[in-house]
């Protein structure tokens, strides 16, 4: 399993940390057992660690993430940070993932850093997509 959940309870974040090859089925049952977890913790902030990624899914599978969110009945204030994978191509492919979202009226931002992305988070003031 290239991918591992779990819940800062002091911040109220849930953490993914996705590592090594992901598929693009991978990728989609890593996302469904988030939305469950999110759903069932009333979470509705979540930071994606993709650093240690080596391979993903299609440009297709990731266009098609933000339906699973409308499926899975992803609250709207949700924010979603992502520290994308070191190789260039992926950090591509993060930054179309954070447009496709953000079209669809998602608050996705992609960050470089750890502690960037977690006062983005946790701030309430201000556009969600700053």
């Amino acid at each position: 399993m290239p991918w591992e959940h779990s819940y800062n309870e002091a911040l109220g974040i849930i953490e993914v940390t996705l590592t090594g090859v992901v598929s693009g089925e991978e990728l989609r049952r890593g996302t469904e057992e988030g939305l469950a977890l999110s759903r069932t913790l009333d979470a509705v902030r979540c930071m994606v660690d993709a650093t240690d990624q080596e391979e993903t899914g299609t440009i297709l599978d990731l266009y098609g993430l933000p339906g699973l969110y409308d499926a899975g009945g992803l609250d709207r204030k949700t924010r979603i940070a992502l520290l994308p994978p070191t190789r260039p191509e992926l950090h591509e492919l993060a930054i179309f993932y954070e447009t496709v979202c953000v079209n669809r009226g998602w608050s996705v931002k992609v960050f470089t850093a750890r502690e960037q992305a977690i006062e983005w988070l946790i701030n309430e003031s201000g556009s969600a997509n700053r």
